[in-house]
């Protein structure tokens, strides 16, 4: 049943998340892994659904954020190509708008060595800007407007680019949303502090 099976994904990369903000890494590496072999079972199941996808991408996201150097490179360069595939399947898939966008703000910020390192043994690195980036948020927000992730992102931007006041409406906006799950209450708690820094 997809439902089913897709709500064990969510359930485990929940968990991920969770023992992430508590510090426990090698027990979030394994729910990461989890949430992976599931999302790959899951799309050879139904290739056709746009979910699975999202989750590999969250998954291996997850995953680079864990390793350095090359393998961070090799890991996430996964992201964009399973992004691109649930968007593809299934536009309105909010998060893996702002999934998309969140790896081209980290291609965008990587070290000159290392983005080298990617063209030469990858064969090609995404060439994308921080204006990139906020399309992608913005194409996010218009799928899912209750997509408490894109808007706390927004607010980081906007902070980092020195509009001030855009970033306070992003944060407030992040704030006065109903959250889903425990990650959407930490992020809401971060857009708080954010806005209090303002």
């Amino acid at each position: 049943n997809f439902e089913t099976q897709l709500g064990l994904i969510k359930a485990h990369n929940s968990l991920s998340l969770d023992l992430d903000s508590e510090g426990k890494t090698e027990e979030y590496e394994k729910e990461i892994l989890k949430t992976i072999e599931l999302a790959e079972k899951l799309k050879s199941l139904f290739p056709d659904k746009g979910e699975p996808y999202l989750y590999l991408a969250i998954g291996n996201g997850n995953l680079a954020k864990l390793k350095g150097g090359q393998d961070k490179v090799k890991i996430g360069s996964k992201v964009e190509t399973f992004c691109k595939e649930a968007i593809k399947r299934d536009n309105s898939l909010g998060m893996a708008h702002a999934v998309l966008a969140t790896y081209y703000i980290n291609v965008a910020a990587l070290p000159w060595i290392l983005k080298t390192f990617a063209k030469t043994f990858l064969g090609k690195l995404p060439d994308v800007t921080e204006e990139d980036a906020l399309k992608l948020y913005d194409d996010a927000i218009k799928a899912d407007p209750e997509l408490i992730y894109a808007y706390n992102k927004l607010g980081l931007i906007s902070k980092h680019l020195g509009k001030t006041e855009e970033a306070k409406r992003w944060f407030q906006k992040t704030i006065d949303l109903k959250p889903r799950n425990s990650q959407d209450r930490r992020t809401q708690a971060e857009a708080a502090k954010s806005l209090r820094e303002l």
